[in-house]
């Protein structure tokens, strides 16, 4: 599926006033990120790489798609504080999306996040995302700029 028609796809899912629980089993694997964070960019870029047979299609959380969507499914968490995956589907955030996009990506042992219980594995990723913006020199547009011509048939926005 082209970036065009995965889109197109998600507008028109997005369009109509009813879910279609159907209609989005049919998305391709969408992960929604902070795009204004040097970190999360990083780690997007790392996820990207490791999609080697292009399978992962991403949208900054504050660009107009990702507010759509991310109103469309109304998480609990804000969308400056997680990142989402979105898959078959379902929703998935924090520690849970992490997981499942690894698990998809078949990275080595990925699985074993399920044995942390989900209280102590959110608690983690609360304590990276609160530091986040320290971790990686957040000058997100160089961070932007120096990779986003490589997968940009991958970044819907």
């Amino acid at each position: 599926m082209t970036k065009e028609e995965f889109y197109a796809k998600i507008v028109e899912t997005l369009g109509q006033n009813i879910i279609n629980v159907e209609k989005l089993k049919g998305w391709s694997p969408l992960v929604i990120f902070d795009g204004e964070c040097g970190f999360c960019n990083k780690c997007v870029y790392w996820l990207w790489k490791l999609d080697r047979a292009g399978i992962l299609y991403f949208v900054r959380a504050s660009s107009n798609l990702g507010r759509r969507i991310l109103y469309f499914f109304q998480p609990y968490e804000k969308a400056e504080d997680s990142v989402f995956f979105i898959y078959k589907g379902n929703i998935y955030s924090k520690s849970q999306a992490v997981i499942r996009v690894l698990e998809l990506l078949q990275v080595p042992m990925a699985g074993i996040g399920w044995w942390i219980p989900p209280f102590f594995r959110d608690f983690l990723y609360d304590c990276i995302a609160s530091s986040r913006y320290y971790l990686i020199n957040n000058n997100s547009t160089a961070c932007n700029l120096e990779y986003m011509h490589a997968f940009a048939n991958r970044l819907l926005d």
